[in-house]
């Protein structure tokens, strides 16, 4: 009784210092935070502050972009330069510990949860920030740390709505600020979430921007500059992708996406220009790279459009496609990879021969990747206001011999491909298609089966065959 007495207080002892425990870990993790590849981009992340607590800690960090790339110091900009001319960016937040982490969002489980919001010192933009998203942080950062060593991340921006109150409120806190407000915006919630496993072998990420609406007026001092309407509805972007080979850092990436539209409008008019009215409505697609076999890869497209219009021309739609590049080498698809990531990391310490490399190996390892690939649009099919366009095609691209790459007529001859295509009368009536048609049937090429056109070609040793007919082509 005494041994499981001990060992229900022992096991007490360790439960209650688990949060402990784990802050500690995370503050070892939080303090070599400037090792990470943040650095060759020029940012530089100082952890400012890290309070360690029982279940929870508070966390203060410095992004220092004085000295980064163009493109991340930009994200500066809205925190400006202090007085010796750098560009910080703060966040502060809380960090909740595990095994149990009990936060604002609920009750979860984890090594941590850290909850991060950008820091405005600026009393003038956090005035100009209020009547914008009122008590709301306009950003908030969550990592969750997983018990296996997992990240999941997500950036939150809640419901923004800029109007003429708001404007007007930011007039009155900033004498910067003046005249009539310059456009409307207002959206719904975003969010866009990443996950990865502990070795960053495999990723998720979706993003969802459920509304946003944008809308200024033309400019009477500026022809240029025109009146816009803009509206997205209903955009999810999902990605899931993960390393060919796990053991190598510098490997491809392979995976897929989509990308779902509920409908999208935009208005540009002016009274000096052209007006341009985009719709779209229903959009659906998938993109997808991954292994075919033990050595190729395969590319595929695929999705729907419900329908699209770009005023004045008259609206189309559905449109369906379902197309794949298939038979990549992925040995060589790696090679191309590395050699490329190399030269573009010349100026980050790489040698120049690095741009020796990559010239060598798209002179010697272009043919070969190229060779046997097999191109393939299964489906295409298009409703226009004239009927439906209906076609597929193959081509497949022969094994490339170094003496085929400078010879163009014995490389073009071992070359196969095929065509069908049907188009309604209307349209084939119309140019250009009327100007093809007519050539074909000057070769005698019988194309009008009742009110459609219909293509079959195929292209195969050299030689062209148009429903039937031999052509003579060109080489």
């Amino acid at each position: 009784m005494k041994k499981v007495i001990g060992g229900l207080l022992a096991v007490g002892v360790l439960a209650g210092a688990a949060p402990f425990v784990a802050g500690m870990q995370i503050e070892k993790q939080y303090t070599q935070i400037n090792q990470l590849d943040a650095a060759k981009y020029g940012i530089d992340v100082k952890l400012v502050d890290y309070q360690r607590g029982y279940s929870s800690s508070t966390v203060k960090l410095q992004l220092d972009l004085s000295k980064a790339d163009p493109q991340f110091k930009k994200l500066a900009q809205p925190a400006g330069a202090n007085e010796q001319g750098e560009m910080i960016v703060e966040f502060e937040g809380q960090v909740y510990h595990g095994p149990v982490i009990f936060s604002e969002q609920g009750i979860s489980t984890g090594l941590s949860r850290a909850v991060i919001y950008p820091v405005w010192n600026d009393e003038l933009q956090q005035k100009a920030l209020k009547p914008i998203f009122g008590e709301k942080a306009p950003l908030t950062f969550t990592v969750d740390l997983g018990l296996d060593q997992s990240i999941r991340a997500e950036l939150a921006v809640p419901s923004v709505t800029f109007d003429a109150p708001a404007w007007q409120a930011i007039v009155a806190a900033d004498d910067r600020a003046s005249g009539e407000i310059p456009f409307l915006f207002n959206s719904d919630p975003i969010s866009i979430v990443v996950e990865s496993n502990k070795d960053f072998s495999e990723m998720t990420s979706r993003a969802s921007f459920p509304k946003i609406e944008f809308s200024a007026e033309a400019s009477e001092h500026d022809i240029e500059q025109k009146a816009h309407k803009f509206s997205l509805q209903g955009l999810t972007l999902k990605q899931s992708q993960h390393r060919l080979d796990p053991t190598n850092a510098d490997s491809i990436w392979l995976g897929d996406v989509s990308y779902v539209m509920d409908a999208m409008h935009l208005e540009q008019n002016s009274p000096y220009v052209a007006s341009q009215n985009i719709d779209l409505q229903g959009f659906n697609m998938k993109s997808a790279f991954l292994k075919e076999n033990a050595t190729d890869l395969k590319l595929s497209l695929s999705g729907d459009v419900k329908s699209a219009t770009m005023a004045p021309l008259p609206s189309v739609g559905p449109l369906k496609i379902d197309s794949s590049i298939s038979k990549i080498n992925s040995k060589l698809t790696q090679e191309l990879a590395t050699a490329i990531q190399d030269a573009i990391n010349v100026n980050n310490g790489k040698a120049q021969p690095d741009i020796q490399k990559l010239n060598g190996i798209l002179l010697t390892k272009l043919p070969e990747f190229f060779s046997n690939l097999q191109l393939d649009i299964s489906e295409l099919s298009l409703m226009t206001s004239t009927g439906q366009i209906d076609a597929s095609a193959q081509v497949l691209v022969p094994k490339i011999t170094p003496a085929m790459a400078f010879n163009k007529q014995q490389l073009i001859k071992a070359f196969e491909a095929s065509l069908n295509i049907a188009i309604p009368k209307a349209l084939g009536d119309m140019p250009p298609a009327s100007q093809v048609l007519s050539q074909l049937g000057q070769f005698g090429v019988e194309t009008l089966a009742g009110e459609q056109y219909k293509v079959d070609a195929n292209f195969k040793d050299g030689a062209l065959k148009v429903n039937g007919v031999d052509l003579p082509f060109p080489g």
